[in-house]
């Protein structure tokens, strides 16, 4: 790792590359390790690309938003699974396009309009990667209740 002079300013990750290919495998100071990778021919698939974490990273970071909001205003949260996907361009760098969040509650009393709040609050103030996407990538959410 790379020397820090105020370490609760700064996030660190190492990676190692594993083969002659594309395949690096990655960690940080508290966490289990984490296979990154290409699809072949360039790589050989043997763990996530770059572009599924941050796919996972927005997904993860958007549900905590969502989930710290909505409890913390009394509502009951049973489940949640989220779907991002991304769609791409063509031409290299081949970034996102667009981004679809597909969120699934599980909530007796969870509304609408709960979603609609939490979504503004972390557009514009809690998620910290989606803070960092906007104004590059269209990112659109859609939101499935069930009791």
């Amino acid at each position: 790792m790379i020397p820090v002079t105020d370490k609760s300013k700064q996030l660190a990750v190492s990676l190692e590359l594993q083969n002659q290919k594309l395949h690096f495998k990655g960690n940080t100071d508290f966490s289990e390790t984490l296979q990154i990778d290409y699809v072949p021919p360039f790589g050989d698939g043997l763990g996530f690309t770059s572009l599924e974490l941050l796919l996972f990273s927005l997904g993860s970071c958007v549900g905590s938003t969502f989930l710290l909001l909505t409890r913390r205003s009394g509502r009951t949260i049973n489940g949640l699974s989220i779907e991002v996907t991304g769609d791409r361009r063509q031409e290299h760098p081949t970034a996102f396009t667009a981004i679809d969040l597909y969120l699934r509650f599980q909530s007796p009393d969870l509304t609408m309009e709960d979603c609609a709040r939490a979504q503004h609050i972390a557009e514009t103030s809690l998620c910290p990667v989606y803070s960092m996407l906007k104004g590059n990538v269209e990112i659109i959410f859609h939101f499935e209740i069930t009791g």
